[in-house]
């Protein structure tokens, strides 16, 4: 099995002095991986833009590694703290991780959604939920999904319960 490697990094714009801190998990050493195999998680696609363009404008910093991924997201969440990195504008970070998961300053969020609404990420064929609606049997504790079109077959409902078991379109007996 590959060793696995989970550090916190930064990313130095070398022109407007802005920061990025990450965390990762890798297969390769960390100094082997980021700016060169890894560019980071952001949703800033400016920020990914320019990584791609101008390569040699970043300077890729690992910070720390950790013997398990906890570990780093509590020290890059420390650090997301200190510096309030999603409302800064000294930081490319759109959300301040915390150790439960991200929290996104209202300002950065709205880029996010209008970035998002310009690719028109997942509206209609993009979204994977296009064309059809979840329907549940509760006695069968099953879910699935079916066209919006299709008649819903005796026994089930229209709905989605996430602790029963979830089935492929093709297992469905009707």
């Amino acid at each position: 099995m590959n060793k696995s490697y989970f550090y916190v990094y930064l990313i130095i714009d070398t022109v407007t002095g802005k920061l990025y801190i990450g965390s990762r998990k890798s297969y390769i050493k960390p100094e082997d991986d980021i700016g060169k195999h890894y560019f980071s998680s952001s949703k800033d696609k400016e920020f990914m833009r320019l990584q791609k363009l101008y390569p040699k404008r970043f300077r890729y910093v690992v910070i720390k590694e950790f013997s398990d991924r906890k570990e780093a997201i509590k020290y890059e969440s420390k650090l997301h703290k200190k510096f309030d990195v999603a409302n800064n504008p000294m930081f490319y970070n759109m959300a301040n991780q915390t150790e439960t998961g991200f929290i996104a300053s209202k300002s950065k969020y709205k880029k996010i959604k209008e970035s998002l609404k310009k690719i028109k990420h997942q509206q209609g064929k993009r979204n994977s939920m296009y064309g059809t609606q979840w329907i549940v049997n509760h006695e069968k504790k099953l879910c699935t999904r079916i066209g919006k079109k299709e008649k819903i077959p005796k026994g089930w409902e229209k709905g989605r319960k996430m602790d029963y078991k979830h089935l492929p379109r093709e297992y469905l007996e009707i």
